[in-house]
């Protein structure tokens, strides 16, 4: 009795062939497809990539309606006035020759005449008795009584300082002829001129008068 190869028997059936011819036909169309991706990408023009803008900046486009410049109007500015050129003034420059201006000289009051020794003593004397008259009080007493009369009084006078007062004639009244010493002590005497040096001695009569 032969045996049959079971080896052979079990690969090579009809089944088997079929199979492995399916499996075939599908890797070839597998191939296939992958070649045909793979040409189609090398063949497949490359596109430019988009320019780089900036996504803040915002453009718009009027392809209709021209864009014109603005134009701002001037004001015409007037012309400027033209200066015409002004010489220079000469000034006279002074010699060192030249003799400066002296200031006027003031008024000139005349020369007043001399006087007579006899005439300004007479006139100081005026106004030292003015001044002890002012100072002169007619007491309460004789006042009253209606007493009236005058005194002789005499002083030196020396330096501004009045001394040695004296009662050279009495009018009948103590009383008016200490109001004629008191009156010479509160008197403002004027100064004594120059010319009145030498002169110490004055003499006065001093009324006392109801009347004035």
């Amino acid at each position: 009795m032969t045996q049959k190869p079971v080896f052979l028997e079990g690969i090579f059936t009809l089944r088997n062939l079929r199979s492995m011819g399916a499996a075939a036909i599908i890797e070839m169309a597998i191939a296939c497809g992958v070649a045909g991706v793979l040409l189609w990408q090398q063949l497949r023009p490359i596109a430019a990539p988009p320019p780089l803008t900036d996504p803040n900046r915002i453009v718009e486009f009027s392809p209709s309606i021209p864009v014109l410049p603005h134009i701002v109007p001037t004001s015409r500015q007037p012309a400027a006035p033209r200066l015409s050129e002004v010489p220079p003034v000469r000034e006279s420059i002074p010699s060192p020759t030249a003799v400066p201006m002296q200031p006027p000289l003031p008024p000139q009051t005349p020369a007043q005449p001399s006087r007579s020794p006899v005439s300004l003593a007479a006139e100081f004397s005026a106004r030292m008795l003015r001044a002890i008259n002012d100072q002169k009080l007619y007491p309460r007493g004789p006042l009253l009584q209606g007493v009236t009369g005058e005194t002789v009084v005499s002083f030196d006078y020396v330096g501004g300082a009045v001394s040695n007062i004296r009662v050279d004639k009495s009018s009948g009244s103590p009383e008016l002829d200490e109001a004629a010493v008191q009156a010479v002590q509160r008197a403002v005497l004027p100064p004594k001129p120059a010319e009145l040096v030498n002169v110490t001695r004055f003499v006065f009569h001093l009324e006392f008068d109801l009347g004035g």
